[in-house]
């Protein structure tokens, strides 16, 4: 367990790469509005219902021989105009189902670009729960990133075919952002560990494109219970998701991250984590010894 990740509001699931697999999944780092419906009487039969098959999917849209879209590469990672272009695509493509938005822009200028996919995406449907996935929030992490590129493809080609998703997408209002920190990824390279060291191997490790381009870790530049940020100025980034969390009534979220198999839990951190990286155990930690 990886303890005292900052990124507020979020389950924060690492996936291990390549192929992207999730380990476990748990009420991690949850939005606001979760807790207080959960203390209004909201029972965990609804996040089983919603969540767990997202979680699901994550799996199956990757392992699954689905029907692709021709213009899909599944052997490469997609850059940002490559995302641009995809998101923008299936908004044309889908037009009931599918539309494209910005949270704001990185600290390079580029789009924070989501996509919302629901059965009336231009109507707010009373009662309709709000859940959303980002990814790449650490540069260098692309798998988290590319499962949600797959997941968006797999739930719009697969809508009028599979009745699981044709579910999930007609009672839920979901909202998929594959980066947060575009700049990050695109000065990752496959294979650097450093800025001026090359891996012949071409392993995926380093920290080459982790932080944005200010350099700094987005995922550790939130408000936080136990630590003070004086000298961590908000970035342009961190301040869109804050804005876009504060704005929309989400009520289960995810953040998905790379080279672990892990999952933080809500609150996970503690006061003498910055200084001892104190694993912080879950009330069902031994289910999973």
């Amino acid at each position: 367990m990886r303890g005292g990740c900052h990124t507020p509001k979020f389950i924060q699931i690492s996936t291990h790469t390549p192929v992207g697999l999730v380990h476990r999944t748990t009420s991690g780092f949850v939005e606001k509005s979760v807790l207080e419906n959960k203390m209004a009487g909201i029972s965990l039969h609804w996040i089983s219902s919603i969540c767990l098959p997202f979680i699901a999917l994550l799996f199956i849209c990757t392992l699954e021989n689905v029907a692709c879209w021709e213009d899909l590469d599944f052997s490469k990672y997609h850059h940002y105009q490559d995302v641009d272009s995809l998101l923008h695509s299936y908004e044309k493509r889908f037009p009931n189902l599918a539309k494209v938005g910005s949270i704001g822009k990185s600290g390079e200028g580029r789009e924070l670009y989501y996509i919302q996919i629901s059965d009336n995406v231009t109507t707010t449907e009373p009662g309709e729960p709000w859940f959303k996935y980002v990814g790449n929030i650490h540069g260098n992490e692309a798998v988290g990133r590319e499962l949600i590129v797959y997941l968006i493809q797999y739930l719009l080609e697969n809508y009028e075919t599979d009745a699981r998703v044709k579910k999930l997408v007609d009672n839920t209002n979901i909202f998929l952002m594959p980066s947060a920190n575009p700049d990050g990824f695109e000065a990752a390279r496959l294979g650097v560990t450093r800025a001026t060291t090359w891996s012949a191997d071409d392993s995926c490790v380093g920290v080459l494109g982790r932080p944005n381009a200010n350099k700094v870790d987005l995922n550790r530049n939130f408000p936080d219970q136990f630590r003070e940020f004086a000298n961590d100025k908000i970035q342009p980034e961190t301040q869109a998701l804050i804005n876009w969390i504060e704005g929309n009534k989400f009520v289960l979220s995810a953040n998905l991250h790379g080279g672990s198999v892990v999952a933080s839990y809500p609150f996970d951190d503690s006061k003498r984590h910055p200084q001892g990286h104190v694993y912080s155990a879950s009330p069902d930690d031994a289910i999973f010894r």
